[in-house]
């Protein structure tokens, strides 16, 4: 499933401390929502299992990025959020993943020339339900003939 976003605040924008506690700040929200309400009203199914994504990254400027602080609000907006109420049950506004830790791998990341307003280009698919062993991994590169350097 191929996906356009809108571009998402960088995580130095995206949450805010209030005293001693971490909250999303009013840009963040807003860039969730908008997100949020684009899977609703374009009902994009939900993805069950293990996904890999692919990303194509288009800036709204030339200004330097850490690929980290791209991500994250990105990756919170399309999984489900739980709202909880005092007095009330727990709401679940649904997004196409379950959480980020559905993520295990990433196929491609790459940077785009800058655009106006910027966007992601996500390419989100499942591949299953069960991760690699490290020792699956490990034999795999010993048998492409790779050397493995380990650090102890």
């Amino acid at each position: 499933m191929i996906l356009l976003l809108p571009w998402p605040p960088s995580e130095n924008r995206y949450r805010r401390t209030v005293g001693y506690m971490p909250i999303i700040s009013k840009e963040g929200r807003t860039y969730k929502n908008a997100v949020k309400t684009m899977i609703r009203v374009q009902n994009i199914p939900k993805l069950d299992g293990l996904v890999s994504v692919s990303l194509f990254l288009s800036p709204p400027d030339r200004k330097k990025r850490d690929l980290d602080n791209t991500l994250k609000a990105l990756f919170d907006a399309i999984s489900d959020e739980i709202v909880k109420r005092k007095n009330k049950d727990d709401t679940v506004i649904p997004g196409i993943i379950h959480d980020d830790s559905q993520i295990v791998c990433y196929e491609k990341v790459r940077w785009l020339n800058p655009s106006s307003g910027g966007c992601v280009v996500l390419d989100i698919n499942t591949v299953g339900d069960k991760r690699e062993s490290l020792e699956t991994v490990l034999n795999t590169i010993k048998k492409n003939g790779l050397n493995i350097f380990r650090f102890q």
